[in-house]
Protein backbone atom coordinates (compact mmCIF):
# COMPACT_ATOMS: atom_id res chain seq x y z
CA UNK A 1 0.00 0.00 0.00
CA UNK A 2 1.36 3.54 -0.88
CA UNK A 3 0.21 6.49 0.74
CA UNK A 4 0.77 10.25 -0.33
CA UNK A 5 0.37 13.04 1.89
CA UNK A 6 -1.85 16.21 -0.18
CA UNK A 7 -2.71 19.68 0.75
CA UNK A 8 -5.67 21.49 -0.74
CA UNK A 9 -7.65 18.55 0.20
CA UNK A 10 -11.15 20.18 1.91
CA UNK A 11 -14.18 17.85 1.28
CA UNK A 12 -16.36 15.10 -0.16
CA UNK A 13 -16.13 16.19 -3.50
CA UNK A 14 -12.27 16.76 -4.01
CA UNK A 15 -12.46 12.85 -1.95
CA UNK A 16 -14.72 11.20 -4.40
CA UNK A 17 -12.87 12.86 -7.45
CA UNK A 18 -10.04 11.51 -6.21
CA UNK A 19 -10.93 7.86 -5.69
CA UNK A 20 -12.71 8.04 -9.21
CA UNK A 21 -9.58 9.06 -11.08
CA UNK A 22 -7.27 7.15 -9.06
CA UNK A 23 -9.69 4.56 -9.85
CA UNK A 24 -9.98 4.82 -13.45
CA UNK A 25 -6.28 4.89 -13.61
CA UNK A 26 -6.15 1.41 -12.58
CA UNK A 27 -5.45 2.14 -9.02
CA UNK A 28 -6.75 -0.11 -6.38
CA UNK A 29 -7.61 -0.15 -2.89
CA UNK A 30 -8.09 3.63 -3.15
CA UNK A 31 -8.36 5.39 0.30
CA UNK A 32 -8.68 9.30 0.95
CA UNK A 33 -8.98 11.02 4.76
CA UNK A 34 -9.86 14.42 4.61
CA UNK A 35 -8.52 15.24 8.11
CA UNK A 36 -5.12 14.36 7.21
CA UNK A 37 -4.84 14.93 3.69
CA UNK A 38 -3.56 10.55 3.04
CA UNK A 39 -4.43 8.96 -0.13
CA UNK A 40 -3.85 5.27 0.00
CA UNK A 41 -3.79 3.15 -2.83
CA UNK A 42 -2.02 0.10 -4.49
CA UNK A 43 -0.35 1.32 -7.66
CA UNK A 44 2.35 3.25 -9.97
CA UNK A 45 2.96 6.25 -7.26
CA UNK A 46 4.37 8.33 -9.65
CA UNK A 47 1.55 7.97 -12.18
CA UNK A 48 -0.90 8.27 -9.12
CA UNK A 49 1.03 11.87 -7.91
CA UNK A 50 0.89 13.18 -11.53
CA UNK A 51 -2.82 12.71 -11.41
CA UNK A 52 -3.17 14.32 -8.05
CA UNK A 53 -1.37 17.34 -9.14
CA UNK A 54 -3.47 17.98 -12.41
CA UNK A 55 -6.49 17.82 -9.94
CA UNK A 56 -4.77 20.07 -7.41
CA UNK A 57 -3.74 18.44 -5.08
CA UNK A 58 -0.01 18.06 -4.69
CA UNK A 59 2.21 16.87 -1.97
CA UNK A 60 3.17 18.08 1.11
CA UNK A 61 6.81 19.23 1.40
CA UNK A 62 7.00 20.45 -2.22
CA UNK A 63 7.69 23.75 -4.02
CA UNK A 64 4.33 24.31 -5.04
CA UNK A 65 2.79 23.21 -2.00
CA UNK A 66 4.06 25.90 -0.12
CA UNK A 67 3.21 28.10 -2.46
CA UNK A 68 0.00 27.10 -2.45
CA UNK A 69 -0.08 27.60 1.42
CA UNK A 70 1.21 30.94 1.45
CA UNK A 71 -1.64 31.96 -0.74
CA UNK A 72 -5.64 32.90 0.15
CA UNK A 73 -7.48 29.94 -1.08
CA UNK A 74 -11.20 29.95 -2.03
CA UNK A 75 -12.55 26.29 -1.23
CA UNK A 76 -15.48 25.08 -3.42
CA UNK A 77 -17.25 23.38 -0.38
CA UNK A 78 -20.41 24.45 1.39
CA UNK A 79 -20.22 24.32 5.12
CA UNK A 80 -23.41 23.78 7.32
Amino acid sequence: MNTIKVVNLRCGGGEAKIIAELFGAGMKNVRVELQSGEISFEGDVNKAKAILATLGYVEVDTSKAKELSSKKIISSCKYN
